[in-house]
């Protein structure tokens, strides 16, 4: 099965998505918009809009709601290790 044949959940974005990190980055946000803003309407109990972090969370396992936290950790910590301030970034 090639990566073209293979079923998605990201209908439309083949293969922009693994071709283009601009296009990447902006779907990427658009889809953390769409949990920000309260637009989910099955994303079950605890979900409403304004939950930054767990927006961020969603893009990995938008379902149970609020089940990222170990990928929402992960982010975390790479943001704190500021990595683009160190030399050879």
């Amino acid at each position: 099965m090639t990566v073209s044949s293979r079923p998605t959940l990201h209908w439309g974005t083949e293969p922009l998505r693994w071709k283009s990190t601009a296009f990447n980055v902006d779907y990427w946000g658009a889809q953390v918009r769409y949990y920000y803003d309260g637009r989910c309407s099955w994303c079950g109990t605890g979900y409403a809009a304004g939950q930054s972090w767990n927006s961020i969370g969603a893009w990995f396992a938008p379902t149970p709601w609020g089940s990222s936290t170990t990928y929402i950790q992960h982010v975390q910590d790479k943001l704190a290790a500021r990595a683009w301030l160190q030399a050879g970034f």
